[in-house]
């Protein structure tokens, strides 16, 4: 399942660890390996770039991929950190990766 986070940042999730290793690889082949935000365990993201991900003043939604507002109620007064412990709790997932489109 891929989620969107804002207008071009994508948080794609994975089970097995073989299926994001997959990925990585075709990203490498495709030469796109430098749109690769972050790769493998979500709970290991650091709280930089969880601020640069995180749309927390808005979300646009596209029709191709999930928006992060239908997990988590997304307003100004909560914390990166909140917000994105809310997203994982409703969203189960082994490993991610994080990309730009």
């Amino acid at each position: 399942m891929e989620i969107l986070f804002k207008e071009n940042v994508v948080f794609n999730i994975f089970d097995d660890e073989t299926e994001l290793k997959e990925k990585i690889l075709d990203f490498i082949f495709k030469s796109k390996a430098d749109k690769i935000l972050y790769k493998g365990i979500p709970s290991g993201i650091n709280y930089k770039l969880l601020k640069k991900i995180l749309p927390l003043d808005q979300v646009k939604y596209d029709n191709d991929i999930e928006t992060i507002n239908k997990f988590v109620d997304i307003n100004t007064d909560k914390n990166v950190r909140d917000v994105y412990g809310e997203f994982l709790d409703k969203v189960d997932c082994n490993y991610c990766l994080i990309y730009k489109r």
